[in-house]
């Protein structure tokens, strides 16, 4: 989720969320289905290919934290 804080002209705070945005990377393909077992988690194929040309896949997650712990 993106949370912008901010003033209004009349001083008073605002708070705009916006959780249309998950953090992701892509992982090779044949790493999706380890991915897929943890929480939070959504993988999807991708047509995105590697520098060696192979299959990638789309990892979303919950929380921007959670990235390098997947990942790895």
């Amino acid at each position: 989720m993106i949370q912008l804080y901010g003033r209004l002209e009349s001083g008073e705070p605002f708070l705009v969320e916006d959780a249309r945005f998950r953090p992701y990377f892509h992982i090779a393909a044949r790493g999706a289905e380890q991915a897929r077992r943890a929480r939070g988690v959504r993988v999807e194929p991708s047509d995105r290919r590697d520098f060696a040309g192979g299959a990638v896949a789309r990892v979303e997650v919950d929380l921007p934290g959670r990235v390098p712990d997947i990942r790895d």
